[in-house]
């Protein structure tokens, strides 16, 4: 028998790293040319703890495929294990696979994805051999287009859930709040508040890095998925105490020219009221040839908000009781729109750079009236006035640009990577407001507010990951993270419009900086491959200065050391059945308006502080999960448990008859408590369906600030989403949601000051989608609607009391949550031929 031998130089070194980046697979097999040295090569690659799967794949004609990709899948996740490519006698050897069971999934471009299942590895049967498989061409196949297996819209499993965003047709047109609805477990609030478990401290990411734009600013045709880590390791930053929500953005790698071009258009509606003026587009590009990859991405979005909001309040101060009825109504225009970037330089096998950027430009004007009245309890009116506040285009700019090197080595497993980013945000917000009075005298105010606000942030990261002993692996880095907001405030007054005095007593500027230095190690091995632990523990210093050009002294930096170990145990009884037990501790450090000293008078009657005093809020977070993944179907079920102190809240008092005073504080501590169960099932080939529910608890210990009955908190939501694959390529979604009714320990914004801490009642909507494909799916015209009955409609009882006031109101709010959007979508798909690959990849050889 032919001996066969295996020259690693530099040039086949760079041709595995090239089938590397073409195929996006971890490992590369050593590939052999016939049966019996196949396996003897591959005999020699079998250790003490991982096994060897070999596979010959044939076209229809019985000859070899070569450059075939073969997938080792977790049974449970379908996260990749491993992988290798074919040679050209068709054969692929995988090795470093772990002792267990597995799919086993083979796709090449132009044919049908073949799926394998119980290919296993033993200790006792190292190696396995899938024997011939013979792949089928698709019979609707472009020349040059990729078959793969279709991603789920909601990928769960036991630590995280990954909502892919392009499978959704009920998002199309929207942007990254109405993304974040869809997603179990998360509510997002009137003022696009984003909360997980029910918490509003969380972590928002984009591309695992800090970020300054808002989730409305971010159009959901940019988004590629979205990742919801409700308990992460200490590799992850410890802020937000509920846990990590990372966006991922869209970034080709596909070989060849590809674009994508998406135009839509939308109504809305408000009770008998439809509002013209929205529209969007998305243009997406990537180049990939030979070692570099170009993607580049351009975003535009007008839109305009319209709501109506109306508040009823009884207040007593004192001996003295007014009423307060207030009307108001708000237009919000705006246009936004971002460019994004970069691209990957492949060096060789082992190391690669990505560099991107972007720049962000929004422009917003708007306009909101006010009627007031108050009166006695005898209802005669003791104060009336018309109030009309509005802004000039407000112009918002951001930019962001990274960098980012991987390296990895012989040692499989092993890798070092470094990532270092820097963004800058400006702001001009201009508010004018004036005010008519009709009693009890006439006369008129008026006022105007300028904020200039510059916010930089420079984060850089290493990290490095090992196998270390007898099966185990080692995680360990650095993160710094350097972030400076300045804020600049001037205030002008008077009684005519023209001649404005300004107050110097009231302008101001003030200076918040944060500097956070971070390292992390992490361990994690498991015993008898069924049971996996992980331990890991991040120390932090963080030093957090917050100064007023009045009072430079008045608040001195205050630095914070921590300490938050993390455990993760996992345990899986077999291939269908897992069980996770997770804890970690995190931390919610004040940011932004919650630190914010300027006083927000938009509405005399409801007055609006932030406290620079606050501190830190800690949590110490609990959560068991069990998972169960059949072949058509998985069940997740998660209980989990909060324990929070130095609570960052916030809260509305009475500090005269008829006005309200809200400002953030910390409270003593919290208990929470939820039950989470997510459902998935393929009912029949062409329908799927998701159920998920989830069941919260909170007891809040703050006896000094809220009345008793708002200290426990019991509120559940339900999801249920139906997708249907039609023939001639038609696509239906219906979903819909419901929100129970639940505390709110935070006012509702500007158009509802003085709403403060008390009860929402019951949100519910439902969602339809449909959408057609063309030119065997390159292009597809969507039209979804959203909200079809008009129930996203917000009323909130409020009330407060202390030993000398008290309160109670009733908020009702009214927006334009029906919406018609029409997009059309037109995408270009060029990958080169096999032939012109080799070629590349011949090239790439000749140049080492």
């Amino acid at each position: 028998m032919k001996k066969i031998t295996f020259n690693f130089s530099p040039k086949h070194t760079n041709f595995f790293s090239r089938m590397f980046f073409l195929m996006l697979l971890c490992p590369v097999a050593v590939f052999s040319q016939r049966g019996g040295a196949v396996m003897s090569e591959a005999q020699k690659l079998v250790t003490d703890k991982t096994g060897v799967i070999v596979c010959n794949v044939v076209d229809e004609n019985n000859r070899p495929l070569e450059y075939t990709t073969v997938s080792i899948l977790n049974t449970q996740d379908t996260s990749l294990v491993s992988g290798a490519v074919t040679n050209s006698a068709g054969f692929a050897i995988v090795d470093a696979v772990p002792w267990g069971s597995y799919l086993v999934r083979i796709t090449y471009i132009g044919y049908k994805p073949l799926y394998l299942s119980n290919i296993s590895v033993t200790k006792e049967k190292p190696l396995a051999n899938t024997g011939k498989q013979q792949i089928q061409t698709s019979a609707n196949q472009l020349e040059g287009v990729t078959v793969s297996a279709q991603k789920e819209m909601i990928e769960t499993n036991l630590d995280k859930r990954v909502f892919n965003v392009d499978k959704s047709i009920v998002t199309e047109g929207s942007t990254g709040v109405d993304v974040l609805e869809n997603i179990p477990s998360i509510t997002v609030d009137l003022d696009g508040n984003v909360s997980l478990r029910g918490s509003q401290s969380v972590s928002i990411l984009i591309n695992g890095r800090p970020t300054d734009l808002s989730m409305d600013e971010i159009p959901a045709s940019t988004i590629e998925s979205v990742e919801v880590v409700t308990n992460p390791s200490a590799r992850y930053e410890p802020s937000g105490t509920s846990g990590i929500i990372n966006i991922v953005l869209k970034k080709e790698r596909k070989l060849g020219f590809n674009a994508s071009l998406s135009l839509g258009a939308g109504i809305s509606n408000k009770k008998k009221d439809i509002y013209f003026g929205r529209y969007n587009a998305t243009l997406n590009l990537n180049f990939r040839y030979n070692k570099f990859n170009f993607f580049l991405n351009y975003s535009f979005r007008s839109f305009s908000s319209h709501s109506e909001t109306s508040l009823e309040r009884e207040s007593t101060f004192g001996n003295a009781t007014t009423l307060l009825s207030q009307n108001s109504t708000n237009a919000w225009q705006g246009l936004p729109h971002g460019i994004r970037g970069g691209f990957d330089y492949f060096i060789n096998q082992y190391n690669t750079i990505t560099i991107d950027g972007g720049y962000y430009r929004r422009s917003n004007q708007g306009k909101t009236n006010i009627q007031s009245l108050t009166q006695n309890p005898l209802l005669d009116t003791l104060s009336l006035y018309d109030q009309e506040s509005s802004s000039p285009p407000i112009g918002t700019n951001s930019w962001n640009a990274a960098i980012n090197y991987m390296h990895t080595t012989k040692i499989k497993g092993q890798e070092l990577v470094i990532d270092v980013s820097m963004s800058e945000w400006n702001r001009n917000n201009e508010n004018s407001l004036s005010q008519f009075y009709h009693y009890p005298s006439i006369y008129e105010y008026y006022q105007q507010s300028i904020t200039t606000a510059k916010s930089y942030r420079i984060t850089a990261q290493l990290d490095f990951v090992t196998p270390i002993g007898n099966g185990g692996r080692l995680e360990t880095g650095y993160k710094f993270n350097w972030n400076r907001t300045n804020d600049n405030y001037q205030f002008f007054s008077g009684n005519t419009e023209n001649e404005l005095q300004e107050d110097i007593t009231r302008n101001d500027i003030s200076k918040y900086v944060d500097n956070v230095n971070a390292v992390y190690l992490v361990y994690s091995n498991s015993i008898k491959t069924k049971f996996k632990y992980q331990f890991g523990l991040r120390a932090e210093l963080a030093k957090i200065s917050s100064q007023l050009k009045s009072n430079p002294e008045l608040f001195s930096p205050q630095p914070y050391f921590d300490v938050f170990p993390t455990i993760h145990l996992r345990y899986d009884f077999n291939q269908i059945h897992s069980l996770q037990l997770g804890y970690s501790t995190r931390i919610r450090r004040p940011r932004g308006g919650q630190l914010n000293p300027f006083i927000d008078d938009t509405d005399k009657r409801n007055l609006r502080q932030g406290n620079r005093k606050l501190k830190p809020e800690y949590t110490h977070s609990i959560d068991l999960g069990y998972l169960v993944v059949y072949k058509k179907s998985s069940i997740s079920a998660n209980v989990f448990y909060r324990y929070r102190y130095d609570i960052i809240s916030q809260y509305t008092i009475l500090i005269n008859d008829t006005t309200t005073y809200t400002t953030y504080e910390n409270l003593d501590n919290s208990h929470s408590y939820g039950l989470e169960f997510s459902y998935q099932q393929d009912l029949f080939k062409f329908w799927k369906l998701s159920f998920s529910s989830s069941f919260f608890q909170t007891l809040v210990n703050a006896d000094t600030l809220y009345d008793q009955s708002l200290l426990n908190d019991f509120s559940w939501q339900v999801r249920l989403n139906n997708n249907f694959n039609l023939p001639k390529d038609f696509q239906i979604q219906l979903s819909a949601n419901y929100l129970s009714p639940t505390l709110t320990l935070n006012s509702m914004g500007h158009e509802t000051g003085g709403a403060g801490q008390g009860r929402m009642n019951a949100l519910w909507g439902v969602d339809f989608g449909i959408k057609k494909s063309f030119f065997k799916k390159s292009l597809s015209i969507s039209l979804r609607i959203s909200d079809i009955f008009y129930t996203r409609n917000v009323h909130v009882n409020s009330y407060g009391s202390t030993s000398f006031s008290n309160y109670n109101s009733i908020m009702d709010r009214y927006r334009d949550t029906r919406q018609l959007w029409l997009t059309v979508t037109y995408s270009i798909i060029n990958y080169k031929t096999k032939q012109q690959r080799q070629r590349d990849i011949e090239s790439d050889f000749d140049e080492m």
